[in-house]
């Protein structure tokens, strides 16, 4: 996670199998709850507003925790394909896409 402002980095946030992870997309939620897809694995990566906070405050490296693991949702697929690509936001730039 970067600082926009200066393009410092905040955080490193790795996935909990370190070189089978593709982590992509972060939704932020009003709360201030994250949610990270990892297109490799299936997993949507929970990241409570606390955990974003002390993470940037400590600077270092955070490994995510699975929210919700997708395997035997997601219809089968050859190992090392990339699902959950390209989630979709709502926010005030972005349109409804209802």
């Amino acid at each position: 996670m970067y600082d926009t402002a200066n393009a410092t980095r905040l955080v490193r946030f790795v996935g909990p199998a370190p070189g089978a992870s593709l982590l992509e997309d972060i939704d932020l939620t009003p709360d201030g709850t994250g949610y990270v897809t990892d297109s490799l694995l299936q997993l949507v990566h929970r990241l409570p507003a606390t955990t974003i906070e002390d993470s940037i405050a400590s600077g270092g490296t955070t490994t995510l925790a699975t929210g919700f693991d997708l395997n035997g949702v997601i219809a089968p697929h050859p190992e090392g394909a990339i699902t959950l690509n390209g989630g979709i936001g709502r926010d005030r730039h972005l349109p409804d896409h209802r």
